[in-house]
């Protein structure tokens, strides 16, 4: 959006301003520069010095997101790794941040850590509520083949 005397915002403080708030992607500072009306090539300009400065870093940020949602541990790989696209990371930068932070030998645990937060009274046995349990737990980003495995464990437990 353009200032109240129909200029641009100046690009560079505008990018300092968001950077201040949090770390953004290159394409996150972009998008809201463009919304303040900074020309394109002032904009790319911005960004040029902003990486010299490494001010923005989308590696940094995209491991730093992964890190942070594998730490919290209420989103499955897949949600992050929508969540980094969606930020624009690249889908190979995604992929390697998602992969650094939700290794797979530890997979496993993290859902199961994620499904005690969505059934904090264990699996329930009642079908609707399993199948609810099931597709918040997708919503969250946790592959189908591993959330049915944590629930079809729980059957195992020798209850009839």
């Amino acid at each position: 959006m353009a200032r109240a005397s129909g200029r641009p915002a100046d690009p560079w403080q505008a990018a300092l301003a968001a950077l201040a708030r949090r770390a953004l992607t290159e394409a996150e500072v972009r998008r809201k520069l463009a919304r303040k009306g900074c020309p394109g090539e002032e904009v790319e300009a911005v960004l040029e010095r902003l990486r010299r400065l490494r001010y923005v870093d989308d590696r940094e940020v995209a491991y730093n997101h992964a890190a942070h949602r594998a730490r919290e541990g209420r989103r499955g790989p897949l949600r992050v790794f929508r969540e980094l696209l969606a930020r624009g990371v690249s889908e190979e930068l995604a992929r390697e941040a998602v992969a650094a932070a939700f290794p797979e030998d530890g997979r496993r645990e993290q859902a199961r850590r994620a499904l005690a937060r969505v059934a904090p009274g264990g699996v329930p046995r009642d079908p609707a509520e399993r199948a609810r349990v099931f597709r918040k737990m997708i919503r969250r980003g946790f592959a189908a083949a591993e959330v049915r495995a944590l629930l079809d464990e729980d059957d195992d437990d020798g209850i009839p």
